[in-house]
């Protein structure tokens, strides 16, 4: 991979247990985290406390910056914000703020800050464990772990082309670019339009268009490639490994945690 295209690849090379773990122990430990962080109750803030622990303790092992690490889950969650932002005027509870804008009246509420406030915590959790994973794996790792935990071999292809066909097409965007800078210079005799704003503008907005013609045109000359040398639509690897009587138990150990942990914060948050 050029230097060029290793920004797009969020792996980050370093020696550490969480990086020699099997990927398939990780996905595991990424889906259980996930799907415990999404069942806890609203409000329960124990149970987000014990979770946040276990992230950042994973984080501490994995030895790659938090700074480096909480960027990326920021860039990603931010948007989201503003997805879950109308939960804070959900009715219920006792009335918090009152706000009045071109004639309609919003009414923050308690039970509205609490399923926001737990959304956004959930949602922070789940990101930055993807993002750890992302960081402490590599994708070919990915994907043979996905194929040995039994995902769909044609979504398995579809990923591993995705992967592939990001890097070219963002060479593709970057040679485009590099044209339309040294066509943007402003001449030096009077009256000259090149190079201006509005024209940065429609050449943009031709390079996008221009940019996904190319991009059919060069999935199907690989296509063809591939078909030549005798591709069926199942993307073949080296035969995993099994996974050893020891990783297996701590699948099933954190699977029992979790679920200890989700019948724990459901009696003492009902509701």
């Amino acid at each position: 991979m050029s230097g060029g295209q290793f920004h797009l690849d969020p792996y980050i090379e370093v020696h550490s247990c969480i990086h020699a773990a099997d990927a398939r122990l990780k996905l595991s430990a990424l889906l259980i985290f996930m799907l415990s962080t999404a069942l806890l109750p609203a409000g329960a803030w124990a149970a987000y406390i014990l979770l946040a622990a276990v992230l950042f303790s994973s984080m501490l092992l994995s030895q790659i910056p938090f700074g480096l690490l909480l960027r990326r889950s920021f860039v990603l969650e931010l948007p989201l914000v503003l997805v879950v932002l109308p939960l804070l005027f959900k009715p219920g509870g006792s009335e918090l703020l009152h706000l009045q804008a071109a004639g309609q009246s919003l009414v923050m509420t308690s039970d509205g800050l609490l399923r926001f406030s737990s959304i956004l915590l959930k949602m922070g959790l789940s990101i930055q464990a993807a993002v750890l994973l992302s960081a402490v794996t590599r994708f070919e790792d990915v994907l043979v772990g996905l194929s040995g935990l039994g995902y769909p071999k044609l979504l398995n292809a579809i990923l591993a082309l995705m992967w592939r066909y990001m890097f070219i097409l963002a060479a593709e965007a970057r040679r485009m670019l590099a044209a339309r800078t040294a066509r943007s210079g402003r001449p030096a005799y009077a009256g000259s339009k090149g190079g201006g704003f509005f024209w940065g503008v429609r050449v943009t907005g031709g390079m996008a268009g221009t940019l996904l013609l190319r991009s059919l045109e060069r999935a199907e000359r690989v296509y063809q490639a591939m078909k030549a040398r005798g591709y069926d639509g199942e993307v073949r690897a080296l035969e995993a490994r099994q996974l050893s009587a020891g990783e297996k138990r701590k699948i099933v150990a954190m699977a029992m945690v979790a679920l200890l942990l989700l019948l724990a914060a459901r009696q003492v948050y009902r509701g």
